[in-house]
């Protein structure tokens, strides 16, 4: 299986980028081809040109790799919700490992404002 490997990562490096360079060494041993895309949040600055330069690639690994699967990992901020819709529109199949509670809560501690509370 051929799987295209989404990631953003923020500009101090973390466990997040660990599980993805892992995850990476341990399909490629039990077969499985990797192809791996990322976006980096040190070029947040310029993000609109970053966006452009990760979906023109997106776009070229679609055509010539062609992968059977896409897996993200994250997609805050430069990647953005957007991926998708666009994945979506070129009939990829897409998992998703949620590492952090952002999708769910913003601030990711499921806290509330005055952060005394957990929101369940």
């Amino acid at each position: 299986m051929k799987i295209l490997q989404i990631h953003n990562y923020y500009k101090s490096r973390g466990g997040e980028a660990s599980v993805v360079n892992a995850e990476k060494d341990l399909l490629e041993s039990k077969g499985d081809e990797v192809v791996q895309l990322f976006s980096d949040n040190i070029y947040l600055k310029e993000i609109f040109r970053e966006k452009k330069r990760f979906y023109s690639l997106l776009d070229r690994i679609i055509e010539e790799e062609k992968p059977d699967i896409a897996h993200i990992h994250n997609i805050f901020q430069i990647i953005g919700p957007e991926i998708f819709k666009y994945l979506h529109k070129r009939n990829m199949p897409v998992v998703m490992t949620i590492h952090k509670c952002r999708f769910l809560s913003p601030n990711g501690l499921f806290q509330d404002k005055n952060s005394k509370h957990l929101i369940f």
